[in-house]
């Protein structure tokens, strides 16, 4: 799902987006993206309107939420992977089973 700029402009106008990367599990935001990915399954006239509205209430959650998680520490593979992203941004990376 692409956002186009003047959505995200009109959207930080209200408030501000995490800009850290954040851990989601069985928590709300998980829900609205199931159902966000049901509704691309879907496909019909009402579409666009769902998506839309899902997608502001995902990013009010994921805000809502960003506040009570500046405390928790993200989790040790998350971490690692930030950090070798960062590191070898650079390069082009592949993932392979060892």
């Amino acid at each position: 799902m692409e956002l186009a700029s003047p959505w995200l402009e009109r959207f930080r106008q209200i408030a501000a987006l995490p800009d850290i990367p954040s851990y989601y599990h069985n928590s709300l935001p998980v829900w609205i993206a199931m159902r966000l990915r049901r509704e691309f399954q879907r496909r019909d006239d009402l579409t666009p309107l769902i998506l839309e509205g899902l997608m502001l209430e995902l990013f009010a959650e994921m805000i809502r939420g960003a506040t009570d998680r500046a405390e928790i520490p993200l989790p040790r593979w998350l971490r690692q992977t930030r950090d070798l992203l960062q590191a070898r941004f650079l390069e082009s990376l592949c993932l392979s089973l060892v």
